[in-house]
């Protein structure tokens, strides 16, 4: 990062290093929205524990069968152990690449953040939360070079997101759907409708899969608060 590059950050995201944990939270705040949930408080779990649920039906406990062993409590809890260090060591990867992702994007460093998104979970609202902020970012800034700078990279990410939903449309409408509206608790249990809505993401609004799922909602086919992840 050179002295522009680094100067362009502070002006923009802020002086670093942060002081604290709730910085992150405010700063997510800021240029996401206020609807995102705190995803680096080390008191509220809650989504912490979402996730761990979630994993737990697609981990194997890879200790074979049970059928002989059903009434020794010992390798039961044994078990039940390396289950919960699988599902354990998910989820720190998943946080780990989530972190690596949103520091690349507030660093300003869009092309990092476009191979980390190859590997993050959840790449359409980590790709709207991308442009949100770099959306933001243009927004802030002071020159017309930066102003179109940004713009053009807050579309790119924008368009990822779109094309993807677009993919999971032709596949199978109703997941689509259902996908637009569930809740994210790897970011802060918000919804990629809710991103696209409030960083006014017209690529992804245009979307068939959209406009299908505000018929849904508005039919009462679809609840707008979808907790399945």
């Amino acid at each position: 990062m050179n002295t522009s590059h680094k100067s362009r950050v502070d002006t923009l995201f802020g002086r670093l290093p942060l002081k604290s944990i709730r910085e992150l939270n405010y700063k997510l705040n800021k240029f996401v929205g206020s609807f995102i949930e705190s995803i680096y408080s080390f008191e509220d779990d809650s989504f912490k524990n979402r996730i761990k649920i979630d994993l737990s039906n697609h981990v194997c406990t890879c200790c074979g069968s049970h059928t002989h062993v059903k009434d020794d409590s010992e390798l039961q809890v044994i078990s039940k152990i390396i289950k919960y260090d699988q599902i354990n060591n998910k989820l720190m990867k998943y946080r780990m690449l989530r972190d690596l992702f949103l520091w690349s994007v507030f660093m300003d460093m869009p092309e990092m953040a476009k191979v980390l998104l190859l590997h993050v979970r959840f790449r359409i609202c980590a790709a709207l939360i991308a442009s949100a902020v770099f959306k933001r970012y243009s927004k802030s800034s002071q020159t017309v070079y930066l102003k179109h700078k940004f713009l053009a990279q807050s579309l790119e990410f924008e368009t990822y997101a779109a094309i993807f939903i677009d993919k999971c449309y032709e596949y199978n409408e109703k997941r689509a759907c259902e996908l637009l509206l569930r809740q994210i608790p790897l970011f802060g249990n918000v919804t990629c409708m809710q991103v696209a809505i409030s960083s006014e993401s017209k690529k992804l609004v245009k979307t068939a899969c959209f406009h299908q799922t505000l018929n849904q909602v508005w039919f009462d086919k679809l609840s707008l608060t979808n907790r399945q992840t």
